[in-house]
């Protein structure tokens, strides 16, 4: 906008320029629009652009040394469309002649009306103002060689007034569709003289892309020429904002400043600078060395108490509906500035919302890369406080899809650009009801990947150390974690977090997580990995799981013909350890290995926790004391419902029912060794009739057999003495 406001001084420069040359004109001639012609080939020669001068050209000798140069026109060049680039309505100047004479230049108010500029630049980035440019730059170079020693000694200037009326500019830029349009713009000073105070008022509208200003401004200006020294007090600018997103009457605003200009040792000091913006106010000090080589500004502000609800709606933005109500109501602002073209620094920042204090410092140390680094401190926040306030129950939570309201703002673009090395402290914090101390966490971006590496607190007796990362560089965000606790108290944390303390004890904790999404339940639906937690030296305080506990207990003492206990397990129940591992799978925790060991429990325990769902299906088999495993009757406990609303249930009906099964498997057992040893003993009866009657058979054999091997040896004998005698006989008849 500055740069549009010299090519507009610019242009005036040159029509006064022309004026007076054709005041000149007309001074040594005897009518002035003879000149016209002349004067459009001189610029046409020059610029290459025509110049239409329709308006008669008024000259005046005595006493006044006037010029009335009525309506002119610059055309555009080729390429830019057929409106002028530039048109005057009037220019009225007057020099009273006799004290010219004497150095001094006396004029009446000098008007200026009609201005208008049509800057513009094409969709190959061809603008057409340069070309005037160069021009005006190589006439100028005699010029300012001439101004080197200032105002002509002795010269005396008084100018009854400036007055510019109906000035318009617009500027369209086709390459990014930039359409801005100032209209009007009027300024009108009082009395000028050179080193004295000028006062000035007057006002612009300005007009864009949804978006409309209106500028009044006032102020007094101090010009001491000789010296390059130059004053601005007492400055007002009060715009009046309105468009798209802004409230009905527009966004009111103002600035106030006092401001020296040195430009021999380029020097820029506002000593009072108040920026007012419905309730927020910002005051302070800015100064500026080398303005012309290469600016370097630094100064302070400090805003005011002011309340941060009330100022979105101011903006025209619908403040929050917050958990708490009394949050988002006071803040405070204060910091030293210090940067350059090229970097940008908060020191000795300050800054309170509500009940916590931020202090140290922040740097944008690369201002072209985005590149930031800070050192800061927190005193205490609790992020519940600023979190949206919900009416929904969790069963209604869990049983809604996700909706637009759930997506996570990630401003993607941004953070693949950002560089960031910093490190900030906390001196507490709360999150989700659980509280932190002592916390230091170090960012570090680079090319859409940011890691927050190692976050470390102290946390109920315990230490946390996260390390968290955040890639952008797909197309989905992708988010790590790695978290170990070591040594925390697990009795506050559970009460915290699901209502009542089911187990203390000194308990560890780690994780290694990983999910995808942008929004909240995507997060969770996404979810993945595995974790580790145990816990020692701990007890089972008064809660429904130690109920449960006691109800188990004088069940098995039931069984046991054993009377009930009377006395609480809650306070002093001791158990040894508590561990358990599980995987993670898309946002449902599952665990098959939990193990309790205590001197007059144990317990075992599956389940699954749905994350997306809010929602807990665990059972919990608890058994009476005695030597671990050794045959130990267990007792379901089944743990079941949304996080706010768990209900426990011992399922004792499922331990009647497999005694009942183990009794009739031992009476089957029964019936069935008596069958197989009735079976048995008839086996061996008939075994043992059997061998009987083989050995009666056996026996009868034998005996037949020997009577008959007896009579075949008497048979044998009686053949052996038949053969005998017959032997004898016939030896007889042959002796």
């Amino acid at each position: 906008m500055i740069r549009l406001f010299k090519w507009l001084a610019l242009i005036v420069a040159v029509l006064a320029v022309l004026a007076l040359g054709s005041l000149t004109v007309a001074v040594l001639t005897v009518d002035p629009n003879d000149f016209k012609p002349r004067i459009t080939a001189q610029v046409k020669k020059a610029t290459g652009r025509e110049l239409t001068l329709a308006g008669d050209i008024g000259w005046s000798f005595y006493p006044w040394l006037g010029l009335n140069l009525g309506k002119a026109s610059l055309a555009n060049p080729p390429g830019f469309g057929d409106q002028p680039f530039a048109r005057i309505d009037e220019i009225d100047i007057k020099v009273k002649l006799l004290p010219l004479l004497r150095k001094q230049l006396q004029a009446r108010q000098i008007v200026i009306s009609g201005v208008s500029l049509d800057l513009q630049k094409d969709r190959q980035g061809r603008d057409n103002w340069s070309d005037l440019a160069k021009g005006a730059g190589e006439s100028a170079k005699a010029p300012e060689k001439a101004a080197e020693g200032g105002v002509p000694s002795g010269l005396k200037i008084r100018v009854n007034g400036l007055k510019l009326r109906n000035l318009k500019l617009r500027y369209r830029d086709r390459q990014a569709g930039t359409d801005i349009r100032i209209d009007p713009l009027n300024l009108t000073t009082g009395a000028i003289e050179l080193g004295k105070p000028v006062r000035f008022e007057g006002g612009l509208a300005l007009e864009m892309t949804g978006l409309a200003v209106k500028l009044p401004l006032s102020g007094q200006l101090t010009a001491d020429l000789e010296h390059n020294r130059y004053r601005l007090d007492d400055f007002e600018l009060t715009p009046t904002i309105t468009g798209d997103g802004l409230p009905a009457n527009g966004l009111t605003g103002a600035i106030q400043l006092d401001l020296a200009a040195d430009l021999n040792a380029q020097t820029l000091k506002a000593s009072t600078l108040r920026l007012a913006l419905d309730d927020l106010t910002l005051e302070g000090q800015l100064a500026v060395d080398r303005l012309i080589d290469n600016p370097a500004f630094s100064g302070h502000l400090a805003s005011n108490d002011f309340n941060p609800g009330v100022l979105m709606t101011a903006l025209g933005v619908e403040a929050p509906k917050l958990a708490d109500n009394a949050a988002l109501q006071r803040a405070a602002l204060a910091f030293d500035l210090k940067g350059d073209a090229k970097r940008l620094s908060l020191e000795n920042l300050s800054a309170t919302l509500d009940d916590s204090t931020l202090r140290g410092r922040f740097a944008l140390t690369d201002l072209a890369r985005m590149a930031m680094a800070f050192d800061l401190e927190l005193d205490a926040i609790d992020i519940d406080r600023y979190l949206p306030a919900s009416t929904e129950t969790a069963a209604a939570q869990a049983s809604t899809p996700a909706t637009a309201s759930d997506t996570l703002p990630l401003p993607i673009d941004m953070l693949r650009k950002l560089r960031i090395d910093g490190v900030a402290r906390v001196g507490k914090l709360t999150a989700s009801k659980l509280q932190f101390q002592n916390a230091s966490v170090t960012v570090k971006a680079d090319h859409g990947a940011l890691r927050i590496a190692p976050l470390r607190a102290e946390a109920y007796q315990g230490k946390a150390v996260i390390d968290a990362q955040l890639d952008v560089r797909g197309d989905t965000p992708l988010w790590k974690a790695s978290i170990d606790l070591a040594g925390v108290r697990s009795e506050d944390i559970l009460q915290t977090l699901f209502g009542d303390r089911y187990l203390s004890g000194e308990a560890a904790f780690k994780a290694r997580i990983d999910t995808r999404s942008d929004s909240i339940e995507g997060l969770q639906r996404n979810l993945g990995g595995n974790f580790s937690v145990s816990f020692k030296d701990g007890t089972i305080k008064g809660s429904k799981l130690s109920k449960k506990i006691n109800e188990a207990r004088n069940f098995w003492r039931k069984l046991q013909g054993k009377p009930p206990v009377t006395d609480d397990i809650g306070e002093n129940t001791h158990f040894s350890s508590l561990t358990a591992t599980g995987r993670i799978t898309h946002g449902v925790i599952e665990n098959h290995d939990l193990k309790i060991l205590a001197p007059i429990f144990q317990a075992k325990g599956e389940g699954r926790i749905d994350l997306p769902r809010k929602f807990i299906d665990y059972s919990l088999s608890l058994a009476d004391e005695g030597p671990e495993d050794a045959g130990r009757t267990f007792v379901p406990l089944q743990i079941k419902g949304p996080f706010d609303n768990l209900h426990f249930k011992l399922r004792l009906d499922s331990v009647l029912k497999a005694r009942a099964n183990a009794k009739l498997e031992a009476e089957k057992a029964r019936l069935k060794a008596k069958a197989d040893a009735e079976k048995a003993r008839l086996k061996a009866r008939l075994e043992s009739e059997k061998a009987a009657k083989k050995a009666e058979l056996e026996a009868k054999a034998a005996e037949k057999k020997a009577e008959l091997k007896k009579k075949a040896e008497e048979k044998k004998q009686e053949l052996k003495k038949k053969l005998e005698d017959k032997l004898k006989d016939e030896l007889k008849g042959l002796f």
